[in-house]
């Protein structure tokens, strides 16, 4: 399920265990939602990205004021291009944002009814495909004067568990996070085969997948970028700044990783207060 969708279903109780991203956990826990967080999965910022279309010609990142961007309304990949503005001097106000689904962004990309989208894989790779071009994402840019690793956006997708499915079922919750941390474990030693695995489940082509899996990193450590930048200050006035919470929650109350930590200690990496 989408994300919208996984949140009634969790609040509801018919998904005690569900993936999503840290940011719908900490949406569920302002909302007064019983969940935990007992594992990062992925970082997944790579995957939020902006791709231009065939007409666009930028001679610097300045250059997208007044250019029309189509990006749902209030997805996370926002948080990027508010970054990029910051540390390029981009007006960010100054471009248009028009609300469309990436599946239809596509296809206006392509007509030009707008001059960039903005959405996360696999519409990413499908608009390269279609002929676009990447113009940055959350972790990395070519745009003309910044090329290379950035740091625009943190975030995760996790495994969450509800309350009380986590109080009664520890032993179950202790099985999934070993079967989580093997398929990590393959997933970075044997890519080609898990592509080959992976592709027709996911009803993708493998080359698609194969450029899709490089823009996550797959990593169940419980480190600063997880603690500080995922969950950090900026994420929580982001979200309060678009309406998506209307108070910030304290880290330890929508994570546990005591569990993780018996599974495998080393994990473990941030000085979590």
């Amino acid at each position: 399920e989408s994300g919208p969708d996984m949140g009634p279903m969790i609040a509801g109780g018919s998904a005690p265990v569900s993936f999503q991203t840290n940011f719908g956990d900490i949406i569920l826990k302002s909302s007064g939602v019983g969940v935990k967080i007992v594992a990062p999965l992925a970082q997944i910022a790579g995957t939020q990205a902006i791709v231009g279309g065939k007409n666009l010609v930028l001679k610097s990142a300045k250059d997208l004021e007044g250019k029309t961007i189509g990006i749902p309304s209030g997805a996370d990949v926002m948080i990027a291009i508010q970054n990029m503005g910051k540390e390029l001097g981009v007006d960010v106000k100054k471009i248009k944002f028009v609300n469309i689904a990436p599946s239809d962004a596509i296809t206006a990309l392509q007509k030009g009814d707008i001059d960039a989208m903005a959405c996360w894989e696999p519409w990413v790779t499908k608009a390269i495909n279609n002929g676009g071009h990447f113009l940055f994402s959350g972790t990395m840019s070519d745009l003309p004067e910044k090329k290379g690793p950035v740091n625009w956006m943190s975030v995760h997708t996790t495994i969450q568990i509800t309350d009380k499915f986590l109080e009664q079922n520890p032993n179950t919750v202790k099985a999934i996070l070993r079967a989580l941390k093997k398929a990590t474990d393959y997933i970075n030693n044997n890519r080609d085969q898990a592509i080959q695995i992976l592709a027709p489940e996911l009803h993708l082509d493998p080359a698609d997948l194969t450029q899709i899996m490089k823009r996550n990193v797959y990593t169940m450590n419980v480190d600063n970028n997880f603690v500080n930048d995922s969950n950090g200050k900026p994420v929580f006035d982001y979200m309060l700044g678009v309406g998506n919470i209307k108070k910030a929650p304290a880290f330890s109350s929508y994570t546990d990783f005591s569990l993780l930590k018996q599974v495998d200690p080393s994990l473990i990496q941030a000085n979590i207060q």
